[in-house]
């Protein structure tokens, strides 16, 4: 019998009839109650219960007397479910050698169980992983591709396509809030038949009558997401349709502006957690664009209204006297995202804040608006007056003020963004268990590598890894020390090699190393290491097995190039006659 998720359920799997017939009994369960028998192996984990005149059942009716034992499955952690043992065929009573067997049954069977669980979740995480890295890629390029866009319409109708073509959304919408608060106004939109559709005319009310909670929940509630199941589907305000919805807003990085609604009304397919990750990062990514947009386009206006924009700008914007850098002013926005007050800067420079983080950026970023006369989006770090880092995209251009050429500058919060961009990163190129690059990470760094190696003429070398006898280790210690195996030999190579290398995990059992600017004469220093880092880490480890790494190397000739798929297959080959050898040795 295994305990349901809930932890108040028993489900069960396979037993004995009164014939001595396996059954199934997957279509059986019952909740478990404090009058229940065996209910102390489960509330509390005791390993096994002997009760010598119990009522014998099956299938839920009683079948008889007897003595029954239950004994918990453990999974390392808790019980998961237990064994349950009768006399009823034979009436020969248990003893206590049968019940310290069918303990060890139990403990045996339950790790089994635990391990094929475990094996079960892996194969579909992974593949889940390699799918959510793969549109985490594709969001990364919409995104910038959406941040090319010559209009704030241009931007959401585009951002509308693109999440219907690359995204694999089937109906998006974007709504902004209107300036009263009340009322949501549409852009762009997808019809019953996936055409893209003209909303900008539409206005819905969002008034406590209008019975639109969710969308006040959104707005007002400050919450990224939410995903309903079952609801009524709209178009222009009409309902079309029963499904699944969901709503992410859309920030200026204070308070949300709209937001962006997906629901699954063309082809029924539930949105999943994962795609509601991807919804949650596309409505950031699009709050943030708009949000810029916006501003750009009401910097274009009269000067009556650049003067009122200037202060409730949402991008923090500065005028700075050039070309000495004090700055005239600076709006609300600037003070809070900085974390200044207007007394601490007004008529300070820009150098003498230390806003900067590089001081040479600053000169460098002056004399280019000064040479060019407008900048645009130049990403560059700065400092908060606590000293916390601040990434800004930063616009600027020259304007004349009593005369005297001014700098406006606008700083455009990208903190956000380069943590999303770090995570996409992370989450595309890097190997979850161990934190070294993946195959794909190993592939794209190396290669690039490989053509300035060709450029400069310089000489790598290419190491190829197997570890000896993880399959026993697996098959004899469990998967988790299978796993710790793989991280302890991710630490030696990271202690071995230098932080401009490449280290990867390119899959099970397989590491690879590209040395930079290393010749063959190193080789042996580098494997000598690896293997005294390994043999240090087998006499300090407190474990039931010695590590070991069989390494083949390949070397980068720039008089004679080759690929890296070349290289790894030479490594490859060399690794294998390693291994070979070390199997005759009797080392293994």
């Amino acid at each position: 019998w295994f305990l349901a998720e809930d932890r108040t359920t028993m489900r069960g799997t396979f037993g004995v009839d009164t014939e001595g017939q396996v059954t199934d009994e997957h279509i059986d369960s019952f909740i478990l109650s404090d009058d229940y028998p065996s209910w102390s192996v489960i509330r509390d984990q005791t390993p096994l219960l002997h009760r010598k005149d119990a009522q014998l059942a099956l299938m839920g009716q009683p079948v008889g007397r007897g003595e029954h034992v239950t004994a918990g499955l453990w999974d390392g952690k808790a019980v998961i479910g237990y064994i349950s043992v009768d006399n009823l065929l034979r009436q020969r009573p248990f003893s206590d050698h049968d019940c310290e067997i069918i303990r060890l049954y139990a403990t045996a069977v339950g790790h089994l169980i635990s391990l094929k669980r475990t094996g079960m979740k892996l194969e579909a995480s992974r593949a889940a992983e390699q799918s959510f890295g793969e549109r985490l890629t594709v969001l990364s390029e919409t995104t910038t591709e959406l941040s090319k866009a010559a209009s704030l319409d241009a931007l959401c109708r585009r951002a509308v396509e693109l999440g219907r073509e690359r995204l694999d959304f089937d109906r998006l919408a974007i709504f902004f809030l209107s300036e009263d608060s009340n009322s949501i106004l549409g852009t762009f939109g997808v019809d019953t038949e996936g055409r893209i559709t003209d909303e900008r005319g539409d206005r819905h009310p969002i008034g406590p009558e209008s019975n639109r909670s969710e969308i006040r929940s959104i707005l007002q509630s400050q919450i990224p997401l939410l995903r309903l199941t079952d609801v009524p589907l709209a178009l222009k305000g009409q309902d079309v349709g029963q499904g699944m919805h969901v709503f992410a807003s859309l920030w200026d990085g204070n308070t949300a502006i709209g937001y962006l609604t997906v629901d699954n009304l063309l082809r029924h397919r539930p949105i999943s957690d994962r795609d509601c990750e991807i919804i949650r990062l596309y409505a950031s990514a699009l709050g943030h664009l708009c949000t810029l947009k916006r501003a750009q386009e009401e910097l274009r206006t009269s000067d009556e209204r650049f003067t009122k924009s200037f202060q409730s700008n949402p991008i923090a914007t500065i005028i700075e006297v050039l070309p000495e850098g004090r700055l005239l002013d600076v709006n609300e926005t600037f003070l809070w995202l900085t974390g200044y007050n207007r007394e601490e800067v007004i008529g300070k420079t820009v150098l003498g804040l230390n806003l900067w983080a590089n001081p040479e950026d600053c000169i460098r970023f002056a004399r280019e608006l000064i040479e060019q006369k407008s900048l645009r989006d130049v990403e560059s770090q700065l400092l908060k007056k606590s000293g916390e880092n601040l990434h800004v995209l930063a616009s600027a251009e020259i304007i004349e003020i009593a005369g005297q050429p001014h700098g406006l500058i606008m700083l455009s919060d990208i903190t956000e963004r380069k943590r999303m961009e770090e995570e996409i990163r992370n989450l595309s190129l890097t190997d979850e268990l161990t934190g070294l690059y993946n195959r794909r990470g190993f592939n794209l760094l190396a290669e690039q590598e490989v053509k300035l190696a060709h450029r400069i003429k310089r000489s790598m070398l290419l190491l190829f890894g197997d570890v000896d006898n993880l399959k026993t280790i697996n098959d004899t210690h469990g998967h988790a020390q299978g796993d710790q195996a793989l991280q302890e030999i991710s630490t030696t190579l990271k202690e071995t090699f230098r932080e401009a290398d490449i280290v990867a995990h390119i899959g099970g059992d397989e590491f690879v190393v590209l040395a930079v600017d290393a010749s063959m004469e190193s080789a042996d220093v580098l494997i000598n290491r690896i293997q005294s880092f390994l043999e240090k880490s087998n006499q300090q480890g407190d474990r039931p097995y010695q590590l070991s790494l069989s390494v083949g190397i390949a070397h980068y000739d720039p008089e004679t190039p080759c690929t890296v798929s070349e290289m790894i297959a030479q490594a490859d080959g060399w690794m294998y006659q390693q291994k070979q050898e070390k199997k005759r040795k009797g080392k293994q």
